[in-house]
């Protein structure tokens, strides 16, 4: 999912909009789901200021860093400041979601607070914000995080594990070959112009949760179990440790690519970046942030080895 979230923000205007179709129909969809199934309905109050200090400082950092690198190329707009860099809106989104789940309907049961979750995200397009805050994002993408919260509390994935394997692999390949074929692509961030776009993001959530669910249910468990078989595959969990250095590094990362381009280009003319070369880009990009973090790590551990 990380390596899909550097692949579709790499100049997808060049190698087609229809490939980004297909990545964004489910992929963020997942992460919020597996966001909401590992966080903590219930968690002490000193543990979630020091989670929220730990996010906000993080997220104003980069977001700091970011502004400052950009205004090197235009001038600055107070907009900076309410609006999320790119990628960075899932920080801010993240924050409220666990916020709305540690303080908001207590003691409703789980159906009614999806149902919430689900109004809410059709609603909100009424409202005349897109990336504020992150306002669109954030509601538009508050079901699956619900569900992935319902998902671990009620242990549904015994119940989903128990789906045929080859009713999974259709609904995925079904579902990517529709998001293929519908005429818009998969944006909660933008508010509606008309009414027929409630209906829109309807249809869209539907089918993200049916990419989503089957998604999940190819990864676990036979993801696990066939992992442990294979010894090589044992290098996907270690890797997994650093997609947050890969989330924020590859940020600034896509700040190069322009330059990435022209430099190839005059080794090769002929060079455009395809679909190919955006993959070869993305596996680079990750490569060099996962080796940054864990460069960092050990650096952290010699200087603080009491906080690991």
């Amino acid at each position: 999912m990380i390596f899909l979230v550097v692949l579709g923000h790499i100049g997808f205007k060049d190698y087609g909009l229809q490939i980004q179709k297909v990545i964004y129909s489910f992929h963020m969809p997942v992460f919020v789901f597996l966001s909401g199934f590992l966080s903590p309905r219930k968690i002490d109050c000193k543990r979630q200021k020091i989670w929220l200090l730990q996010n906000l400082l993080i997220y104003a950092g980069t977001q700091a860093a970011y502004i400052l690198l950009t205004c090197c190329d235009c001038d600055f707009s107070w907009d900076m400041l309410i609006v999320p860099a790119p990628a960075l809106w899932y920080f801010v989104s993240l924050i409220f979601w666990r916020l709305f789940l540690w303080y908001s309907f207590k003691g409703i049961s789980d159906v009614v607070l999806l149902l919430a979750a689900l109004l809410l995200a059709l609603a909100c397009g009424f409202i005349p914000l897109d990336r504020e805050f992150s306002f669109q994002r954030t509601f538009a993408f508050l079901p699956f995080f619900i569900t992935g919260v319902i998902f671990r509390k009620r242990k549904l994935m015994l119940w989903l594990n128990k789906l045929p394997l080859w009713v999974a692999i259709l609904v995925l390949l079904a579902g990517l070959m529709v998001a293929h074929a519908l005429p818009w692509n998969y944006q909660p961030k933008f508010h509606y112009v008309c009414l027929g776009d409630m209906f829109i993001r309807l249809i869209q959530t539907f089918l993200a949760f049916a990419l989503c669910l089957s998604v999940v249910r190819l990864i676990h468990p036979m993801g696990i179990s066939f992992a442990k078989k294979n010894s090589a595959l044992q290098i996907l969990p270690f890797l997994g440790r650093y997609t947050l250095w890969v989330y924020i590094g590859h940020l600034f990362l896509n700040l190069l690519n322009a330059y990435v381009v022209i430099l190839i280009q005059r080794i090769i003319p002929e060079f455009s970046l395809d679909i190919l070369s955006a993959v070869i880009l993305a596996v680079l990009y990750c490569a060099i942030c996962t080796v940054v973090g864990m460069i960092c790590k050990k650096l952290f551990r010699k200087v603080a080895p009491n906080r690991y």
